[in-house]
């Protein structure tokens, strides 16, 4: 007997799909007991390609007739189908090789099982099972997407059982409630979107530019009133009416208190009485008519104002410094909502691969610093401060410090600023001139979300623009209806115009 030359070539071919996968599949795919080893190298080398390109590679029957056979396609198929685990993970390289690593841990069980149950009844249980897992796992897959709109960054496996904490935390819950009506918020998303000044956009914006020059200036004739005495009086007697004003007060009425009696106890009840009637302003006194009043013309000096709107291409979409207000008249519904914001600005920033960074600011001493990195290492730095309670003070000067401080670094150059908070609160001269020289030398925006009822003074002089969420109540434990019960956020504009130097926008 003869025996034939051992082929190395022919075995070392048959072996070259296993150069094609993913290190992860070498060892499950080689130990694997269903099916033929090289049949199963082959259709994990095809199987690869159409996960990423989103189709089912148990679909085709031609492909799956060698391995894993028509029976286990089909139910292990009708599974994947029906989770649309295809389209899941079809960009995602690590959760396209743990798909088929389950697969094919599941298939090796189907030998021992079918032993014991029969093939039918074993591959159903299989398919069962694997289809129980990753529904488990596309629900948390499709939570990431659904508020990031793309799992890129946030699939490691290495770290998946982090993420998986945080999405099924009852603080990320919450927050997720409150920012789904946030992004239904149109004006506030294209606000975020908008914040930064790293791209020139085709918008043109609308801004004020004053003229005003030394030639402007004028004098003008106003008309003004001034009371002229009559003969040195202060008013004729024009009749009598109760009134608390002692200089008026007729004689009987001042008789009253002056009187005296033998018996003090009358004395002191006529002084009561006296003491009554002067409180409820009832007294007896004259009414004086005004004087005449004649027009006097007093020339008044007054600058022309020249100021008007023009056209300028406006710089958008660049990264976003946030200064979040953690201070304890935040706490409740003002909190959800502010901690909302946070979460969508990360959301846009990781889109457009922007820098975002938070300072949580409490009161002296009580800042956070949180970079919002586009991986899992963000996503745990985001559900670590949005885990946190707002109870502390409120100091805006060292968040504002540190913010304009990041704008010498390259990574921050572009950023605008973006302030959320109640408004409660003071700023000093020295915050202003900061803000005022970053405007000027580093063209620094200063966006605001007021999540109250008013603007106060220090917000309004920080902020360019504020954007007010009037409905900020209805996010609490005990949510409320309905907007804000004031009518306008700018309330101390409108009844004190002088108290902010300022202009409205």
């Amino acid at each position: 007997m003869t025996l034939g030359r051992f082929e190395t070539h022919a075995l070392e071919h048959q072996f070259e799909s296993l150069e094609r996968l993913d290190r992860a599949l070498w060892l499950p795919a080689l130990i694997n007991s269903h099916g033929q080893l090289f049949e199963r190298l082959h259709w994990l080398a095809v199987a690869l390609p159409r996960l990423a390109s989103g189709v089912n590679p148990l679909a085709d029957e031609a492909l799956t007739r060698s391995w894993p056979g028509p029976a286990a396609a089909q139910a292990f198929g009708r599974a994947i189908d029906w989770l649309g685990l295809s389209a899941l993970v079809a960009g995602q390289d690590e959760w396209r090789v743990q798909l088929l690593r389950s697969l094919l841990w599941h298939l090796d069980s189907l030998a021992r099982l079918s032993a014991q149950h029969g093939e039918g009844a074993a591959l159903a249980a299989l398919a069962q099972a694997f289809a129980d897992r990753w529904e488990t796992e596309r629900a948390d897959l499709e939570q990431v997407v659904a508020v990031f709109q793309s799992l890129e960054g946030f699939s490691s496996l290495a770290r998946w059982s982090e993420v998986r904490g945080i999405l099924r935390s009852e603080g990320w819950a919450s927050v997720l409630a409150a920012h789904r009506t946030i992004r239904d918020s149109v004006a506030l998303a294209a606000l975020i979107r908008a914040l930064g000044r790293s791209r020139l956009t085709e918008a043109w914006a609308m801004r004020p530019r004053s003229t005003f020059s030394s030639d402007a200036k004028h004098r003008l004739d106003a008309d003004r009133w001034e009371a002229v005495p009559v003969d040195g009086e202060r008013g004729e007697p024009d009749g009598v009416h109760r009134s608390a004003a002692l200089d008026r007060v007729l004689a009987s009425e001042m008789a009253i208190w002056r009187r005296r009696s033998a018996d003090p106890a009358t004395t002191q009840r006529l002084r009561r009485i006296f003491a009554a009637k002067l409180s409820e302003h009832a007294l007896l006194a004259l009414v004086l008519r005004e004087p005449d009043r004649w027009p006097i013309r007093i020339p008044v000096e007054a600058i022309l104002d020249s100021t008007r709107p023009t056209a300028a291409p406006r710089m958008e979409t660049g990264p976003i410094i946030m200064c979040l207000d953690t201070s304890s008249s935040m706490a409740g519904a003002a909190e959800q909502v502010a901690k909302a914001v946070v979460l969508e600005a990360m959301r846009v920033a990781r889109q457009g691969r922007r820098g975002c960074v938070v300072y949580a600011f409490g009161g002296p001493g009580e800042v956070r610093r949180t970079v919002l990195d586009q991986d899992v290492d963000g996503l745990v730095a985001l559900a670590s401060l949005l885990s946190e309670s707002f109870n502390g003070g409120t100091d805006i000067a060292e968040p504002i410090d540190a913010a304009i401080a990041d704008l010498g670094e390259a990574q921050w150059a572009g950023a605008d600023l973006l302030i959320v908070s109640d408004g409660e609160f003071g700023v000093t001269a020295e915050v202003l001139a900061r803000i005022e020289g970053a405007r000027k030398h580093q063209q620094l925006r200063v966006q605001g979300i007021l999540i109250g009822d008013r603007e106060t003074l220090g917000l309004r002089e920080i902020c360019d623009s504020i954007f007010w969420v009037s409905d900020w109540r209805r996010f609490g434990s005990e949510p409320a209806r309905g907007d804000s019960p004031v009518h306008d956020s700018a309330l101390t504009r409108l009844f004190f115009p002088l108290a902010s130097m300022r202009a409205p926008t």
